[in-house]
């Protein structure tokens, strides 16, 4: 911890990242890797000596990482504009709940009741960037504390402030009490991106967003994926969007199609497998995963097919068992009643159900029963019909 008499470095705090950089004196040099507050207003410079040695009482050169330095400011201004765009977009119950300001990016905490919109997140975005684009004037003075809340100044809740204050004036944009790094004018932050926006607790909104060098990134990033995919594609980059919707409809209507011919598919299988009970046709089979609403319509065509019938069909949808019996009009005037027969066999396969006489279900945990619960089924049948 190096600790100078006076320092051009910024220490941690507001919010904002402390400074990095060097510091040379004539026997050594030192990479300050933060910068923070101790015991009150002293700024310690958390270093690693990369040559020779520091000694105490030395006259020291203090250079600033600038680069780093002036990201984080860009950052730092930025959050003011996107506080005073959030309340012009969502309410004047828009209020600061905290903030991270590093030379990568922002972080702003907001009072809010409901998670933002796209169009209000992208009108926000568009009253940054107009900011921006205006090259508006930032200025800091430093008042005293009533006199810079008479001005108008916004100061944060619950902060506290001794007899002086540093105010960050935007032109007559935007006027609160901070004390960071800024830009002089927020041409020079560049552009503005949001690249999350949700919840950090009950009524606490929390908004994540880049600006100059790590935003001109972003975008390129973005253009590059976009640029590949559309090579991919073998067409215009602008033409993705269709292309894709496309796509998903070619997906949908093979899904269908497949779906459609597993389900042809099990259906004769099953009725190959029938077998007669007094004059009634019996179909018990297991399918793949079919969920209960399909293995219904498979039910409904081997019913078309086969009256008088009962079909008792099966499957295991990730991990669940579903279980549905039908019953046709013929089946049924011989004694069949499917709510019945569900409420016999679910429980095999660890579950429960039921329904009408021509159609009932079950769900169930245990795959591994189905064939027990199946061959019940048959049993149950026989001794009924």
């Amino acid at each position: 911890a190096i600790l100078l008499d006076k320092t051009p470095f910024y220490a941690q705090s507001g919010g904002q990242i402390g400074d990095t950089g060097v510091i040379k004196t004539s026997t050594g040099e030192a990479e300050v890797i933060d910068t923070i507050k101790i015991m009150g207003e002293k700024f310690s410079h958390i270093a690693r000596v990369t040559n020779g040695t520091l000694k105490k009482n030395q006259t020291a050169e203090a250079l600033v990482n600038r680069r780093r330095r002036l990201n984080a400011a860009r950052n730092h201004t930025a959050t003011h504009l996107l506080h005073k765009a959030l309340a012009e977009t969502l309410g004047s119950h828009v209020k600061q709940g905290g903030s991270l300001v590093t030379n990568e990016r922002l972080r702003f905490d907001f009072t809010h009741f409901s998670a933002l919109t796209e169009e209000e997140i992208k009108k926000i975005e568009n009253i940054v960037n107009q900011k921006i684009l205006e090259d508006i004037n930032v200025k800091v003075d430093v008042l005293p504390v009533e006199e810079a809340k008479k001005s108008g100044a916004v100061a944060l809740f619950g902060e506290k402030y001794g007899e002086f204050a540093r105010v960050l004036s935007i032109g007559d944009y935007s006027k609160e009490f901070c004390g960071g790094t800024h830009v002089g004018a927020t041409s020079v932050i560049g552009i503005f991106k949001i690249v999350s926006e949700g919840s950090v607790g009950a009524g606490l909104r929390r908004i994540e967003a880049l600006t100059g060098e790590a935003a001109h990134n972003y975008f390129f990033t973005q253009n590059e994926r976009v640029n590949n995919a559309a090579k991919l594609l073998k067409i215009p980059a602008e033409k993705i969007t269709e292309k894709i919707k496309n796509y998903i409809e070619e997906s949908k209507t093979l899904r269908k199609n497949l779906e459609s011919a597993q389900n042809r598919s099990g259906l004769d299988d099953a009725i190959n497998k029938k077998i007669n009970i007094n004059g009634v046709n019996v179909v018990t089979h297991k399918f793949g995963s079919e969920d209960a609403k399909a293995l219904k319509t498979i039910g409904d065509r081997i019913k078309d097919k086969l009256d008088p019938c009962v079909a008792v069909l099966a499957s295991a949808e990730g991990g669940r068992v579903n279980l549905v019996a039908t019953a046709s009009r013929g089946a049924l005037e011989k004694g069949a009643d499917c709510g019945a027969l569900i409420k016999e066999i679910a429980p095999i396969t660890g579950g429960a159900g039921g329904g009408r006489p021509n159609m009932a279900q079950a769900g169930g945990t245990n795959a591994a029963k189905i064939d027990d619960a199946l061959k019940a089924a048959k049993a149950w049948l026989e001794e009924r019909i």
